[in-house]
This record gives C-alpha cells, sequence and structure tokens, in this order.
C-alpha cells in the first residue's frame, strides 16, 4: 500500500501461506481488507484521518 497525498492505493494482496484474503474494500483515503486461515478471521483497516495514516489489525468475533 503506498499513499499518495490524501489517497491510499493499494496494490497486490498477497497473504501468508494458510491464509487467504477473501474481502478487499478500497475508497480513496480507506482500505478494508478480510483474512482467513485456520478457523481465524482478522480485518485489516488502513486510513487517512486528519492527514495522519492510521493501522489497525483486528480479531473478526462477529
Amino acid at each position: 500500500m503506498t499513499r499518495e497525498g490524501e489517497r491510499l492505493v493499494l496494490g497486490e494482496v498477497v497473504p501468508a501461506e494458510g491464509w487467504t484474503a477473501v474481502e478487499i474494500d478500497r475508497d480513496d483515503d480507506e482500505v478494508e481488507v478480510e483474512f482467513r486461515g485456520d478457523g481465524i478471521e482478522l480485518d485489516f483497516e488502513a486510513e487517512i484521518d486528519d492527514g495522519r495514516l492510521e493501522v489497525e489489525v483486528c480479531n473478526d468475533d462477529d
């Protein structure tokens, strides 16, 4: 992922062995990717907020 001003650009998503990227959402200022592996779901979120890049990875327990 790269940042071009206030825009995030997601390149190729290559999960680690045993994981898959099942859903990818892209907006100009936010990127979300859901990963699944071995019965676990993880959400990766990156966004530009007030000019700062914020990244969060959390267990999707919904």
